[in-house]
């Protein structure tokens, strides 16, 4: 067998082997399956269909909510949907930041609106994260596999006017990443004494009200 014909045979042999051994992409499917950019003006509906046919679980974790004036603004309608999920057996958990800029103060008054308290009445599971700290989170998670991430805030501004960048991600195994990190904030603001050593219904009162040390044991 001529030399040349010998030495190009070892060498696609040696490349069949080594492409086997040390594939181009991993082999353990870690790279999202499929990326979506949902920027501007394609997040809205692109997020109401995921919660419409969620089916086991929704998770939210958000900077800041304000729903407006009107029972039918964007923001509501997206609250809504969750109500909507509740009432057909789906989990909701909600992550919410409760530190805002001087000029965001309103954002909070979603923690004191009726909805606020139709949705922990209806079973949603609501987490506040004290003001120690900042959750600057944009982020939905739908059925352990999609994850929603971007810059939009649940604003009727930001779902209807401004420019904003996002991407829907299906990947359980990013989905699953994420729930383990909002785990791993839960578990700090619990065990973190600087931040759990204010009970939550003491934070944000007005200025000049204190109360005595011994009425918080």
């Amino acid at each position: 067998m001529n030399k040349n014909i010998r030495l190009s045979i070892i060498f696609i042999v040696f490349a069949i082997v080594f492409l086997n051994v040390f594939p181009a992409y991993p082999s353990d499917d870690s790279s999202p399956e499929k990326i979506t950019d949902l920027s501007d003006r394609k997040y809205e509906q692109a997020l109401i269909d995921l919660l419409d046919n969620a089916k086991e679980s929704i998770v939210v974790s958000m900077y800041g909510i304000s729903t407006g004036a009107g029972e039918k603004t964007p923001v509501m309608l997206l609250l809504n949907d969750l109500l909507e999920a509740r009432k057909r057996g789906v989990s909701v958990t909600m992550y919410l930041n409760t530190r805002f800029r001087d000029t965001d103060k309103s954002e909070g008054s979603f923690i004191k609106s009726p909805v606020f308290k139709e949705l922990k009445d209806s079973g949603c599971v609501i987490y506040l994260i004290p003001s120690s700290r900042k959750l600057h989170d944009k982020l939905i998670i739908v059925d352990n596999r999609y994850v929603v991430i971007g810059s939009t805030n649940w604003s009727n501004s930001a779902l209807r006017r401004d420019f904003e960048s996002n991407a829907l991600i299906d990947s359980p195994r990013h989905a699953m990443e994420k729930l383990s990190r909002l785990e791993d904030v839960l578990k700090f603001v619990k065990s973190n004494t600087e931040i759990s050593g204010i009970p939550d219904y003491l934070e944000g009162l007005p200025d000049g009200i204190s109360i005595p040390e011994e009425a918080i044991a």
